[in-house]
């Protein structure tokens, strides 16, 4: 570059030399020679970036760079692209400053979406746990409900058995009070009423609860725990990338 211009300041001496404005007219020159250059240099190192950071940016729009330890990649790719640029020939005046205005846009770019991305994760693993909170919550509060709902269902069934129990006491005395009387076909009317009793007795001596009761109350803690489960993670979409 100085040899170029030292020959272009000599020509235009040798041409101007009796001219009294010789020095204004080549100054002028010169000045327009390296609005040139700059402008060529500046063309050609913008065309040499943009084809040494192809993989930079391809990597950056794949997500390569947004994993973990991905901005150290990012990093070791940008100092690669300033390493093979630094090694061309032919940029120019505005080599260093081209690559100083391109690298320093780009990485703080770069910074700005690592820094984005960081604080939706960090929402998505709140919402998360916050999910995980919740279901741990209904979870303990639903091991309440049954223990409370099988003690009232057991000391019911208790009670119902022990009422059965003292109505067959009653059957059987009036059906020994009859089979004395000589009154069969009555004692045998009798009889039937109490079997009937004792197939009472042995269906509610099984527990109901357990059989019937939770199996429902199960399914239905179920459904809503998957409500719930949907609607945080919809309320977590809210904080995702578009």
């Amino acid at each position: 570059h100085q040899k170029w211009s030292q020959m272009a300041t000599t020509e235009f001496m040798k041409r101007s030399f009796q001219d009294q404005e010789g020095k204004y007219k080549v100054d002028e020159h010169y000045s327009e020679l390296l609005g040139e250059n700059a402008s060529s240099s500046e063309q050609r190192c913008w065309q040499l970036l943009s084809k040494l950071s192809k993989d930079l940016n391809d990597g950056r729009q794949q997500g390569e760079y947004t994993k973990p330890g991905g901005y150290a990649i990012y990093c070791s790719h940008r100092d690669s692209v300033i390493s093979h640029y630094q090694s061309q020939p032919g940029k120019g005046v505005k080599a260093r400053d081209q690559t100083h205005r391109r690298i320093i846009l780009t990485t703080e770019k770069q910074r700005e979406k690592a820094a984005l991305e960081e604080q939706q994760k960090k929402a998505l693993e709140e919402k998360h746990k916050e999910l995980q909170r919740a279901q741990q919550v209904e979870g303990k509060r639903h091991e309440e409900r049954m223990q409370q709902m099988e003690t009232k269902f057991e000391e019911e069934k208790r009670l119902q058995v022990e009422e059965l129990e003292r109505a067959m006491q009653r059957k059987l005395a009036e059906q020994e009070d009859l089979i004395k009387k000589n009154y069969h076909e009555k004692a045998e009317l009798m009889r039937q009423e109490i079997d009937q009793l004792k197939d009472e007795i042995g269906n509610n001596s099984q527990s109901f609860f357990q059989q019937t009761v939770l199996p429902l109350i199960d399914t239905g803690v179920d459904v809503f725990s998957k409500i719930l489960h949907f609607k945080l993670m919809k309320s977590a979409l809210k904080v995702s990338p578009v």
